[in-house]
This record gives structure tokens, C-alpha cells and sequence, in this order.
């Protein structure tokens, strides 16, 4: 329903799309094609989440370009957008911005399972705005004293405990953002190094 809402509102995306919840992609795996321009119509489901959202879906289709994304593992991931001109827009644009989403995926990934992100302590749009923020303060605060403490380290430990040059896909892993995680707050954290 959100892509519907998207290239209704005039707003180009980019998006993974998943070939086993769309049968146009499995389709477009199985050609062989490299990407291809789709367009899907606007399911009666997606009117039925739009109307529960408080939203009205006025297109009756979707106009998508679908690009193959090879990884370096092998296996594929398509992606899709509303930036149907190739010209303008190439292919390798994409997979590039693809790989650069990377880091704020992952970020979203730990605030979201790691922080609880949608786990409010109140109903009230203040108490909600106060948590997001509340979380948004610790993780930085995590990403802050992570940072410090490897700047100190010695370089063979630093490669131990941050072998990746992007510390947000090691936040999870922090002790401070762990001693947050409301299910192990009662419980300190105590490393074995």
C-alpha cells in the first residue's frame, strides 16, 4: 500500500522487493532479464489498508522499473522504483545507492529490535515523541562511547572487536546499547575480555 501511496503523492522511491510476496518479480527472476518496466494494479487489499490508514488510493496502477542486483554471495535481490527512465536513470545508479542504504538499514535494525523502538511507555503523542527520542539519545550515546573506547584500544584489539570499519552494524553487539535493552536491564553486562 505505501508504494501506492508514494507514486501517488508524486514521490520517486527505491525499494527491495520480494520475489516470493509479488509474482511480477518471481517472473521477472525467470526471465533472465536484467530489469524491466511492470506495471501492477492497485489490489483491493492495498484500497482496504489505505482506507484503514485514512488514506484514499485514487490510481488504478503502479508503473514499476525492476532491477536484478547480483551480490557478491551469488544470490539476487531486485529492486524496484517509480525512476522508469534509463536514460536518465541507470541501472548501476541504483545498485550503487543500494549499497549505500546499507548503514542506515542496519541502524534502523538495531533501534527497532535492539532498542524497541515501537514500544511506547505511554498512549499520548508527547509520551511517544519522548520514547523515540529517549532511544534515538541512547543509541548515539552507544555509537558515541563504542567509538571512543575503540579509538583507545590497541590496534590488534581493535580489529577483534571491530573488524568492520562501520561501527553501526556492531551497535547491536554494544554493551551500553545491551544494558538499555529494557529485557536485560536488571542484569549488568560483564565482558569476558
Amino acid at each position: 500500500m505505501v508504494v501506492f501511496l508514494l507514486q501517488q503523492r508524486g514521490l520517486p522511491f527505491l525499494a527491495r522487493m520480494d520475489g516470493n510476496q509479488w509474482p511480477a518479480v518471481e517472473a521477472f527472476l525467470r526471465s533472465g532479464l536484467p530489469e524491466t518496466v511492470i506495471t501492477l494494479p492497485v489490489s483491493a487489499s492495498a484500497h482496504r489498508q489505505a482506507q484503514a490508514a485514512g488514506q484514499t488510493l485514487t490510481h488504478k496502477s503502479l508503473t514499476l522499473r525492476l532491477i536484478e542486483v547480483i551480490l557478491s554471495t551469488g544470490h539476487s535481490e531486485v529492486l524496484a522504483t517509480t525512476l522508469t527512465d534509463r536514460d536518465i536513470y541507470p541501472a548501476q545508479a541504483f545498485v550503487e545507492l543500494y549499497h549505500a542504504r546499507w548503514n542506515i538499514e542496519e541502524a534502523f535494525k538495531v533501534l527497532k529490535h535492539r532498542l524497541y523502538l515501537e514500544q511506547f511507555t505511554g498512549e499520548l503523542p508527547e509520551s511517544i515523541r519522548q520514547d523515540i527520542h529517549a532511544k534515538i539519545f541512547t543509541a548515539n550515546l552507544a555509537e558515541a562511547l563504542a567509538r571512543e573506547a575503540y579509538d583507545r584500544l590497541p590496534e590488534d584489539k581493535a580489529a577483534h572487536y571491530y573488524p568492520q570499519p562501520h561501527l553501526h552494524s556492531q551497535l547491536s553487539e554494544n554493551p551500553a546499547v545491551r544494558m538499555a535493552d529494557p529485557t536485560c536491564a536488571a542484569r549488568p553486562y560483564f565482558g569476558t575480555d
